[in-house]
């Protein structure tokens, strides 16, 4: 059984430019390191965010605004 925010597009989005993030870093150079812990850091903690976000919530969509609810359906909709 999924996760509700493993359905969220904005979601599958964030996982997949943490990702491509993870792919580009890979190819800086080795004196890069501190730069490239801190771009995928920072790309992975987009989904984390949205992920505890949502579950942080016992129902996200009964507290947001009218748009964002919308935003929401067509997010999770398949």
């Amino acid at each position: 059984m999924a996760f509700m925010f493993e359905k969220l597009q904005v979601y599958q989005k964030a996982v997949d430019l943490a990702d491509e993030i993870a792919s580009l870093t890979e190819g800086f150079p080795r004196g890069y390191g501190f730069l490239v812990d801190q771009l995928n850091r920072a790309a992975l903690s987009i989904a984390t965010n949205l992920a505890e976000a949502t579950v942080a919530l016992p129902c996200p969509i009964a507290a947001t605004s009218s748009r964002s609810r919308e935003v929401l359906r067509k997010s999770v909709s398949p």
